[in-house]
């Protein structure tokens, strides 16, 4: 079997030595959403609204998402910046907010 990620087992996108990876990567409609999930505003999420890293979030790994959420159409709670930062977490050079950091502006 060909998954998107060992951790997306569940997500069966063909067989090895039966269907082409290429089209698979391409055009399967699973991948394509998972693709799409950079799509869903993240201020729907009840975690994420208010926040001031939002414009900085891409949600993370949607395989993280799934295993704690049970859905890949969510931000993974555990790779939050805010949380992150609140939990005494820092960023390179001691900065608090992502711009200041090099090659995230």
């Amino acid at each position: 079997m060909i998954v998107p990620c060992l951790q997306l087992g569940h997500i069966v996108l063909g067989k090895i030595n039966e269907d082409d990876i290429m089209t698979l990567w391409q055009n399967h409609p699973e991948l394509l959403k998972l693709r799409g999930r950079v799509r869903e505003p993240l201020e729907q999420f009840s975690f994420c609204q208010d926040c001031p890293y939002i414009g900085y979030c891409t949600g993370n790994c949607p395989a993280t998402a799934y295993t704690l959420t049970g859905t890949v159409n969510h931000p993974a709670p555990d790779a939050c910046l805010r949380l992150y930062l609140q939990q005494g977490g820092k960023l390179p050079g001691g900065s608090e907010t992502p711009a200041t950091v090099q090659g995230m502006t």
